[in-house]
């Protein structure tokens, strides 16, 4: 990860804060970023599995303060994919977007951490996107 991104000379730029985050390994994909918990700070990030288990880490700068599983979305399946993390309900804090291979579209507000020191998170909202962009059998249109 880097950050503190700066123009060093005309033409040139750099980062200045530079550090490596522990790899979760070959199955799990960085998907998005975004301020899950409202401190004002991107967080890092929307994890993914292909299993479709969701994960995120809270950042305080380079360092991770907290991480979690998101409930439930392992059960979502490996058809349906994390596509966006933004804030959608205007409360400042980043929600999931969802889409499935068929197209259907999802989003999950209100980002609730485990109690306590859990390892565990949700969102407190959770609801389909209607009407369905592809009407059955047509799968031509994908949220980028």
């Amino acid at each position: 990860m880097w950050e503190d991104f700066a123009v060093t000379t005309p033409g040139h730029a750099a980062f200045s804060l530079q550090g490596n985050l522990q790899n979760n390994g070959p199955t799990w994909h960085a998907k998005a970023t975004g301020d899950f918990d409202g401190d004002n700070k991107d967080d890092i990030i929307l994890w993914q599995n292909d299993n479709s288990q969701a994960a995120i880490w809270l950042m305080d700068g380079l360092q991770v303060k907290a991480g979690y599983d998101v409930a439930g979305s392992a059960a979502n399946g490996p058809s349906w994919h994390a596509i966006a993390a933004r804030d959608m309900d205007g409360d400042d804090r980043a929600d999931i977007l969802w889409q499935n291979d068929s197209g259907a579209v999802a989003v999950w507000e209100d980002f609730v951490p485990g109690p306590g020191s859990g390892t565990t998170a949700s969102f407190a909202d959770q609801f389909n996107v209607v009407p369905d962009v592809n009407p059955t059998g047509n799968l031509y249109w994908h949220v980028l």
